[in-house]
């Protein structure tokens, strides 16, 4: 199990790289648009109230 894991981790890592992800740079509103996509904010930044059940 762990060097199942090891080796996805390697995997993983090796990708990163090959692909040049490493060297992406991201947008300045990169977290306002990750609260947006799981529905935490809307779009002018204002807090969400999560429904819960």
């Amino acid at each position: 199990m762990i060097f199942a894991a090891v080796i996805a981790l390697f995997f993983l890592a090796f990708f990163w790289i090959k692909t040049g992800w490493y060297a992406r740079k991201l947008p300045d509103e990169f977290g306002t648009y990750i609260a947006y996509q799981f529905g935490l904010t809307d779009i002018e930044g204002r807090v969400r109230a999560l429904a819960v059940s």
